[in-house]
């Protein structure tokens, strides 16, 4: 069978066989060769802990600067306010757990109030922006 270029394509052949074909897997990786992939595999270690954070399992535990990166703040930011966001002390460094940090986030955001526009509807049925 030649090379497939795509997903359905490669349905469409199995479509032609009869149960029970069964098919070698360096025959079946011969006709995928050219299908590209459709999407790429993370990369774990390109992604930030602003990402990372929700994803990791609720005890991994980061440092100052992680968890800063994490917040999207500054370690110094992070420093300051060691007193309302959740930590431990291990071995004279501050730590914080990923669930902590995800639970204070969810705990501690406020809704950003956008200024609301009037508008009214014309004779004409269009909108206009009322001053």
């Amino acid at each position: 069978m030649p090379n497939v270029r795509s997903i359905e394509e490669f349905r469409d052949a199995l479509a032609l066989m009869p149960d029970g074909a069964m098919l070698p897997a360096s025959e079946l990786r011969e006709w995928l060769r050219d299908v590209p992939p459709t999407h790429a595999p993370a990369d774990a270690s390109a992604a930030t802990w602003l990402e990372k954070l929700w994803t990791v399992p609720p005890d991994t535990r980061l440092n100052t600067a992680q968890a800063a990166e994490a917040l999207g703040k500054s370690k110094n930011w992070l420093r300051e306010r060691l007193e309302e966001i959740p930590h431990v002390r291990f071995a004279g460094e501050n730590q914080f757990k990923a669930g902590d940090l995800r639970q204070w986030l969810t705990t501690n955001e406020q809704i950003a109030r956008t200024r609301l526009t009037e508008i009214r509807l014309t004779r004409d049925f269009s909108l206009k922006q009322a001053r």
